[in-house]
């Protein structure tokens, strides 16, 4: 399970939306959209850290 699949399963399991994410992570709503469509396929390392630490759990859990 890349980046992608686990931010998707991540905001489903929490019934999250990329809005809230957002404000809350300070990643950009086209960002998220952009990572969960496989579109970015690398993310800047403090983009992802910045959802691992919003969700709580550490980058090497959120990329694998």
């Amino acid at each position: 399970m890349g980046l992608s699949d686990k931010l998707k399963q991540l905001i489903t399991a929490d019934e999250l939306n990329t809005t809230r994410i957002a404000e809350k992570s300070g990643v950009d709503r086209r960002t998220i959209h952009s990572i969960i469509k496989k579109e970015n396929l690398n993310p800047r390392i403090d983009t992802v850290k910045r959802l691992a630490d919003y969700f709580g759990i550490t980058i090497d859990k959120l990329i694998r």
